[in-house]
């Protein structure tokens, strides 16, 4: 009995000390930085959401208004210009830029607010899993070996390493299930259980699928289920309000006009890529036990269901979204159903290995799978180089430092990639290339010229070739390099004097 307790404390420190490191690797190689459009666009509603009015104003351009200029040709990514003001307005979900703000003043400012952030989502979310595996029935090392399958699996390293709001759609859902589990012990839990749901819906407006496995859970419980709505009143009302106030419309949200990305045109390519990527990030032995989950509908006919609609809701809805199936990365809009499939698995497993007659293999089974399984993760986290993200997306933060200290403060910038990073960090104007026709190139040069404004360009090596084309290649000239990303200076040929 006493090595057995011995041994007991001493896993359990060795599990206390991997949880601390695993928080400690998020600690130092989250890219906090307002990059791409997903990351800047955050950002920049967070510094929205400070803002009167909740817009920011157009950069003005000497000679240039409507009719004859359209706004939307200077939107950086994460924006669009408001029809009815000279501003912009986010088009990014609320919810991470809250938190952005909530974690800002713990540690010196928004620019770093994410690593707290993602620190976090990363804690909460395996001690969630843990939690709801326990309540699910998985005894304690295999519910544990559940949050060690979601720590290392390609797809959480990337969303939990960025500043985007995967990882917190996810945490959110896992907080609502276990807090609405909770109900069953007592009724006020609703109450949680409905502020949670609404905070995942803030983060991801398609956490509202969740409701199906919520509502199963909750039943038929007319006290838990008040609880719940006025738990979730609060979120919805500010919601509305804030999609009144920046959209102009209760349930109009940033988004846009997205039916078309929507059809049974997409199914068949994403039902192979989803079975492709989910066998892949989440390997065979995680994969292909969770298809045996009916298996368990007699002796767990309760939490069958509860995976089955949690799993179904976001994986049946995604699979009609185009953009689900462009890249193994995309999957990260099903990653909140990950969890599901993951317990599901180790349900499954556990069944199985429970029924097995030699205790050798019964013990020491799972933890062969469960090595085995870890280490496939593991290789594949490093062969998509993933622990380097910060060092990739630095480039976005050096590029506005290096503008910043050689290139003119009225400059104007054009843009495309690096257009919500430059929107977020600086002050200069920018122009999108890439949504610029022909004549507005013509007139935001002559616009430029008139008023003695410079004209660079900062491109990522991709859309060198398509500004040269579109927009003509006679006077750019190359000025420097930054990382991956190119900086451009134009000289107008109309403004050069004719040799003598």
């Amino acid at each position: 009995m006493a090595n057995n307790r011995t041994l007991r404390i001493c896993l359990g420190v060795a599990v206390a000390l991997l949880f601390v490191w695993y928080l400690w690797f998020v600690r130092t190689r989250t890219a906090y930085f307002a990059s791409d459009s997903d990351a800047s666009g955050y950002f920049n509603t967070a510094k929205l959401l400070t803002q009167p009015g909740l817009v920011q104003p157009v950069p003005q351009i000497a000679g240039l208004t409507p009719p004859d200029w359209n706004y939307y040709y200077q939107q950086p990514l994460g924006f669009t210009a408001h029809p009815d003001k000279v501003a912009f307005t986010a088009t990014y979900p609320v919810g991470l830029p809250l938190h952005f703000l909530a974690a800002a003043p713990f540690v010196g400012g928004l620019d770093y607010a994410a690593i707290l952030v993602n620190v976090v989502l990363a804690g909460a979310a395996l001690l969630l899993l843990f939690v709801l595996g326990r309540q699910l029935g998985l005894p304690v090392p295999w519910a544990l070996a559940g949050s060690a399958l979601l720590a290392v699996c390609p797809l959480w390293i990337y969303a939990i390493l960025r500043p985007m709001s995967d990882a917190c759609a996810t945490v959110w859902t896992l907080a609502s299930l276990v807090l609405a589990l909770l109900h069953r012990r007592h009724w006020a839990w609703g109450f949680a259980a409905g502020l949670a749901y609404a905070i995942g819906v803030l983060v991801r407006p398609t956490n509202i699928l969740l409701l199906l496995p919520l509502g199963f859970v909750l039943g038929t419980h007319i006290r838990a289920w008040l609880a719940f709505l006025v738990g979730g009143l609060p979120g919805a009302l500010f919601l509305a309000w804030y999609n009144f106030t920046v959209y102009g419309g209760l349930l109009t949200t940033g988004y846009g006009q997205v039916g078309h990305l929507f059809g049974w045109q997409f199914v068949p390519h994403n039902f192979l890529h989803f079975l492709h990527w989910h066998f892949l990030l989440l390997t065979p032995f995680v994969f292909l036990p969770a298809f045996a989950l009916p298996w368990l509908l007699r002796p767990a006919r309760f939490t069958v269901i509860l995976l089955g609609l949690w799993g179904l809701s976001f994986l049946g809805f995604y699979i009609f979204y185009f953009h689900t199936g462009e890249t193994w990365w995309y999957l990260r809009f099903v990653l909140p159903a990950f969890p599901a499939v993951i317990l599901a698995a180790l349900l499954v497993a556990q069944r199985y290995f429970n029924q097995q007659p030699r205790p050798a293999f019964y013990r020491w089974g799972p933890v062969l799978l469960l090595v085995v399984a870890l280490g496939w993760e593991i290789q594949a986290t490093r062969s998509f180089y993933l622990a380097t993200t910060k060092q990739g997306e630095r480039a976005y933060l050096e590029s506005v430092e290096w503008m910043q200290a050689h290139v003119p403060a009225n400059a104007i910038l054009l843009q495309m990639q690096v257009s919500g990073a430059f929107a977020y960090y600086t002050n200069f104007t920018i122009a999108r290339w890439d949504l610029m026709d022909a004549p507005a190139w013509a007139r935001l040069r002559a616009a430029a010229r008139a008023s003695g404004r410079p004209i660079y360009a900062t491109l990522f090596d991709f859309e060198e070739p398509r500004l040269l084309s579109d927009l003509g290649a006679a006077g750019w000239e190359r000025v420097t390099r930054v990382r991956h990303i190119n900086v451009w200076r134009f000289h107008d040929p109309a403004a050069t004097p004719p040799s003598r």
